[in-house]
Parts: structure tokens; sequence; C-alpha cells
């Protein structure tokens, strides 16, 4: 039995205004501008962070140094010449 109605031309019809569709929504995310403003503030938020970075790791070279000489001055010397109670 033959069907009284050929659909294949509403699937064709429903892709092509799917496909019309889909590229309206491209359009129009690519002309949106809020985004813009979040791009933005990701961008200087990450700058922040790796100069922040960058500073931790230059500052924390340097305080070991001078907390191993601090131990090795701790470690080297008495209580009483620390505190000077030596009486001399």
């Amino acid at each position: 039995m033959q069907p009284l109605f050929s659909f294949s031309w509403v699937a064709y019809r429903r892709d092509e205004i799917e496909r019309i569709v889909m590229i309206h929504r491209i359009k129009t995310f690519a002309a949106d501008e809020n985004g813009a403003v979040t791009v933005d503030w990701v961008v200087l938020t990450a700058a922040v962070c790796g100069l922040a970075l960058a500073a931790f790791a230059s500052i924390q070279s340097g305080s070991q140094s001078v907390g191993h000489n601090v131990n090795e001055y701790l470690v080297d010397t008495s209580i009483e010449d620390i505190m000077d109670l030596g009486g001399s």
C-alpha cells in the first residue's frame, strides 16, 4: 500500500530551517559583546596571578637564604652568647 503523502520534503524543509536557525544563533553570538568584558577580566586576572607567582618565586629564594643564615647562626651560637649572659 502506497502512503498518501510523502514526508521527505518535510524532513528536508526541517533540516533547512534548523540550518538557518543555527546560522542566526552563531551570528547573534558573534555580535554579542557581553562576553567580551568577561574575557577581559579573565585575561587581567591571569596576568595578576602570573605576576604574583613571579614575585613569590623571587622572594622565596631570598627568604630561604636568610632563613638558612639565621639557622646557622642559632645552631652555632650558645644561649649565653645570644643573651649576653656571659658576664664579661
